[in-house]
């Protein structure tokens, strides 16, 4: 059994920051509303995925010393298709003409921005890169053109340009950043429970950090991955705890699937434990399967994570220096990042690891993994509660823990509530993995 869905979105829609004119408007070509496959099809609000997306770039700029004759900056960001094309992209004009646009292309293909930035004069010999500067310059440049465009400022050349197709392999790029200068300004990414931030590299004097965007050989993706960064490869460590990361996640659409399962069995008692009937004006199981599916593909023989999932990203670094405490991971709500504290990893790490006869007979945090905590943490994206149909807001920590999430079920808080839907979903997984059910928390 499905439930239908629908989507919505809304045109993009960004504003200048600076009081800058934009010298050249790229005239064609991919537009940045079409990054993920979505012309002749819905419209997407694409502001804040394309804000984060410039954020990373600032970020591995800040701080760095440009000179003249230095080989420009530039950097290549890959976007998942996610929609289909346009099923009707012909006779939308006198003459009939389809736009080639609408041929393609298909999901699961990949477009892409290219990043580029040099100095160029500007009155002096060199010039240090600002957070700020470099962000409100490229927003700048969305503000004002929609298919990407170049421009000069305080003697910097910038170019930012939407591009069908996938980013070239890393080692053809042959133009690092001009220095390894890190930034001490924090991002201003928005993250759930906190604004608070810390520095966004690597550790720093650390010569061997290289930074991964894409997992590596080791160990190998599985579909829609999220990406990995600032793992260092020659370091046991963090080879071990990407590993766990990875391995988790293998688990992550059975988990997931096993809630959409128990949403779909009208003889399933599992969701009014943890939600009323009711969410809003609409009934509360379609509302909880339509968050589900904004993160996973349903499909009960063979789930797997939705595509959007690939524009995640593990941070190996503390960059927000939270992880103290009873705290297993965080995320950040716009950019994608999140990181998984080194006292998660003492946790079972994969779902199934778990021993049902340690559970006991009620819904505990005994049911915790690494794996449930990366459940936890991706309701806190933007993409998924605020995004969601009907949204009745963005899904944060109002009530932690399993007594906590018990004690909202009856009220509109566990709509927004991380770990409702986590601990509906672990309720759903381990009463079939071990074969009984498990009564209330308390």
């Amino acid at each position: 059994m499905r439930f239908s869905t629908a989507t919505s979105g809304g045109l993009l829609a960004l504003a200048a920051v600076l009081p800058l004119a934009v010298a050249d408007c790229h005239r064609s070509g991919l537009l940045f509303d079409d990054l993920h496959g979505n012309f002749g099809a819905e419209t997407l609000d694409m502001e804040a995925e394309i804000k984060a997306n410039i954020e990373t770039v600032c970020e591995k700029i800040a701080g760095a010393v440009f000179k003249k004759g230095d080989p420009p900056f530039t950097h290549c960001s890959d976007w998942a298709v996610t929609v289909e094309p346009g099923v009707d992209c012909c006779g939308f004009n006198e003459y009939g003409i389809c736009d080639p646009r609408c041929d393609g292309p298909a999901i699961g293909s990949t477009n892409r921005i290219d990043f580029n930035v040099s100095f160029n004069d500007g009155g002096a010999a060199e010039a240090t890169m600002s957070m700020d500067f470099c962000r409100q310059s490229f927003e700048t440049e969305l503000g004002g053109c929609s298919a990407g465009s170049k421009q000069e400022h305080d003697g910097f050349l910038w170019a930012i340009d939407p591009n069908a197709g996938a980013c070239p392999p890393k080692e053809e790029d042959p133009s690092p950043a001009p220095s390894d200068v890190v930034s001490d300004a924090p991002p201003t990414t928005l993250v759930s429970s906190t604004t608070s931030s810390g520095p966004p590299g690597p550790p720093t004097g650390d010569p061997s950090a290289t930074i991964n965007e894409e997992p590596s050989h080791y160990p190998r993706p599985t579909v829609n991955e999220f990406r990995y960064q600032y793992y260092r490869d020659n370091n046991q460590n963090d080879k071990a705890d990407k590993i766990d990361v990875h391995d988790a996640f293998k688990y992550w659409a059975d988990m997931m699937q096993a809630g959409v399962n128990a949403l779909a069995d009208s003889n399933d008692n599992t969701y009014s434990r943890w939600f009323p009937a009711m969410a809003g004006g609409m009934n509360g199981r379609q509302y909880v399967y339509n968050v589900l599916i904004r993160l996973l593909d349903d499909d009960e023989d063979d789930p797997t994570p939705h595509p959007r999932v690939v524009s995640l990203v593990s941070r190996r670094d503390d960059f927000q220096g939270r992880c103290s405490g009873n705290t297993l991971a965080y995320f950040g709500v716009t950019s994608g990042y999140f990181h998984i504290c080194q006292q998660a990893f003492r946790l079972p790490i994969q779902a199934g690891d778990v021993d049902c006869d340690t559970l006991g007979s009620r819904v505990s945090k005994k049911m915790d993994s690494v794996t449930s905590t990366e459940v936890h943490e991706f309701f806190h994206w933007y993409q998924v509660g605020d995004s969601v149909e009907n949204s009745l807001g963005h899904i944060d920590d109002p009530a932690p823990g399993a007594r906590r999430s018990f004690e909202v079920r009856n009220s509109g808080t566990a709509f927004l509530n991380a770990d409702s839907y986590t601990f509906f979903i672990m309720n759903a997984y381990y009463n079939k993995a071990c074969g009984r059910r498990f009564g209330d928390p308390r």
